[in-house]
């Protein structure tokens, strides 16, 4: 970490040669996205303000970047600026931060850590027969959804069917000679200090992105390190992706865990990345990952009926401080929460349900049924405490919903969570008019 590291206090500037050549390796011609965007911004922003100014924004922003990596001083002012935004009270630990940055920064080198140590082929195994299973529910739900067409039904299986799905970590990272070698350009300089640890890993980064510009797309390149616990689904490559951190407690308990806890957990992790293929933006593309419509305008009118219901649902909640949702914001995760927990309960229920693991009680819990267990298992996985600034920056920019807006909405849309815990007609978890779009 940067304290301690003997980094001058006012900081450091990139070593020499660390952007040096790079326009000169741009290839020729070079597609910009966002060009409208960009020529508006400079002339109406750039063309218009002092050069001074320009420069000084620039600078702010490098050093925005990099003062939480410099000297004490740098490091406090930083996070004083963060506690205003977040509401944090406390400086995150010194090794947690390092940690977190080393993870960025050699994700395929911290990745193959992580799995040598905490991961398992079987555990890969038993995710891809998760998976499976989850696939085939979705599939079997499309028939009887109500809304949409028999063509519609049998294009968004196929779109199912080629659904890639990577689980872990990238199979290279095994190999150490691979490992070695794609860190071989990482050059520190003779005594690098941490700043230029970083600028070292920002160069090889930049040039690995610009020898990406020349080269196939390849369409398995991860975009989360093996350590990080989160998950996504690619619409321009139709995959899925499970970095093994999110393999763990409390989402994956384990091949040999109630199968209710895993598939509350994991398995609605899942079948919320299988319905982001199917959301308000994933819609969009085909099996393929081309951005092409494939159902009919009609069809598609029925499914922004059935969104409204979602819209008007969420809208209507707060999070903690009374703020209501922004529900078209929202509305691809809310899309992806509600479908994925309906196609891991049915995956869950087609492997054997209440009785898959012989009628095993949880011990300790026993007082609850395996099916109670799969819900309260999806509750905990969004089990959070947040401050006042934190729900506040949450509501105006995160795609999704308060945590509690997640469990409570979903548990209302799903009538086997009604079932598990006998709730009354139109008591407030079991309203009478439910919203489902997909499985």
């Amino acid at each position: 970490d940067a304290e301690g590291s003997g980094i001058p206090e006012g900081g450091s500037a990139p070593p020499d040669g660390v952007l040096e050549g790079v326009s000169a390796r741009l290839p020729s011609p070079l597609v910009l996205s966002g060009s409208v965007y960009l020529s508006r911004v400079f002339t109406s922003v750039v063309v218009r303000t002092n050069v001074s100014t320009v420069l000084a924004y620039l600078q702010l922003q490098v050093l925005q970047e990099y003062a939480r990596h410099l000297s004490d001083g740098y490091v406090q002012a930083t996070f004083e600026m963060n506690k205003v935004l977040s509401g944090a009270l406390d400086l995150p630990e010194r090794w947690k931060r390092c940690v977190a940055r080393t993870d960025a920064d050699l994700g395929y080198a911290t990745g193959r850590i992580f799995v040598d140590e905490l991961f398992s082929s079987a555990s890969r195994a038993a995710a891809l027969h998760m998976i499976g299973g989850i696939k085939a529910a979705f599939k079997a739900s499309l028939p009887v959804l109500g809304w949409l067409d028999s063509p519609g039904a049998r294009i968004a299986a196929r779109k199912v069917d080629a659904l890639y799905d990577m689980i872990g970590y990238p199979d290279w990272i095994a190999d150490d000679g691979r490992l070695l070698a794609y860190y071989a350009g990482l050059n520190p300089g003779r005594n690098g200090s941490y700043l230029d640890w970083l600028w070292a890993a920002t160069a090889l980064e930049v040039d690995e992105n610009i020898r990406d510009l020349d080269r196939p797309v390849d369409r398995l390149r991860w975009g989360m390190t093996a350590p990080t616990v989160n998950a996504y689904y690619s619409p321009p490559t139709n995959l899925i992706a499970f970095p093994a951190g999110i393999l763990q407690p409390p989402f994956w308990h384990g091949e040999e865990a109630l199968s209710a806890l895993n598939y509350g957990g994991v398995g609605s992790v899942i079948g919320h990345e299988l319905t982001h293929g199917f959301d308000d933006q994933g819609s969009r593309y085909d099996e393929h990952g081309n951005l092409a419509p494939w159902w009919s305008p009609e069809v598609e009118s029925r499914f922004e009926a059935r969104t409204a219901c979602l819209r008007e649902q969420y809208g209507a909640m707060t999070n903690t401080e009374g703020e209501h949702i922004d529900a078209n914001l929202t509305m691809g995760e809310n899309i992806a929460d509600n479908g994925g927990i309906r196609s891991s309960h049915a995956a869950w229920v087609a492997a054997g349900g209440e009785m898959a693991d012989g009628g095993q009680r949880l011990p300790g819990l026993a007082e609850y049924s395996p099916e109670q267990l799969f819900f309260l298992s999806y509750a905990q996985v969004w089990c959070a405490i947040v401050r006042p600034s934190e729900a506040h920056k949450h509501i105006l920019s995160d795609p999704h919903a308060p945590h509690r807006a997640r469990v409570n909405a979903v548990a209302q849309n799903t009538p086997a969570f009604a079932r598990a815990f006998s709730c009354p007609a139109d008591a407030p978890m079991n309203p009478l008019d439910k919203c489902q779009v997909w499985a």
